[in-house]
């Protein structure tokens, strides 16, 4: 979900800054570009550990179930 963001912004951001030639190209990159793709980095590091809590939690309400089974038979 935000990797194809973060990989967009990046794209743009190499994009950008090889084409940059003045100090203001290169404030933009370093105060505005930078700092969003950092946080969208964040973002994907968040998705990902919300992705592995979401599949342990399943894992975890599955062997519930089985042990629920279990018990009742």
């Amino acid at each position: 979900m935000f990797y194809d963001v973060f990989a967009e912004l990046s794209s743009l951001q190499t994009i950008f800054s090889e084409s940059v030639r003045d100090e203001l190209g290169m404030s933009f990159v370093n105060e505005v570009l930078e700092p969003i793709i950092r946080e969208t980095n964040s973002l994907v590091l968040m998705h990902e550990e919300i992705e592995s809590l979401l599949i342990n939690i399943e894992s975890l309400r599955s062997e519930i179930a089985t042990i629920r089974r279990l018990h009742h038979t």
